[in-house]
């Protein structure tokens, strides 16, 4: 474990459960209740996840209303020379997201 304080795990059945709980974890732990998500990502097909996937709107056609305060974003147009990752774990790697490409 990474942290003593973090004593336990639990393997989730599907990545939908997964995301529909940091949805929750991540409202109750900061109070906020809006979450902001990347147009094209796909995070399952559950409620929860549903409403933060949009790599295809057909997903979470005919069941609207869907969960509300989600902001759907449009990932950064890719700029000559420069290397953009629209994976939120480059900074694990080391990696700016302003690296030029000649760098990589």
């Amino acid at each position: 474990m990474p942290h003593p304080s973090l004593d336990s795990f639990f393997f989730w059945t599907s990545g939908s459960e997964a995301v529909e709980a940091a949805i929750k974890m991540a409202r109750i732990t900061t109070g906020r209740q809006q979450i902001i998500c990347m147009q094209g990502g796909y995070h399952g097909r559950t409620y929860g996840a549903m409403a933060v996937t949009r790599s295809k709107t057909i997903y979470s056609e005919g069941t609207y209303p869907i969960m509300e305060r989600v902001s759907h974003l449009q990932l950064p147009a890719p700029q000559p020379g420069v290397f953009v990752t629209p994976y939120p774990y480059w900074h694990q790697h080391g990696v700016s997201p302003s690296t030029p490409i000649s760098t990589l």
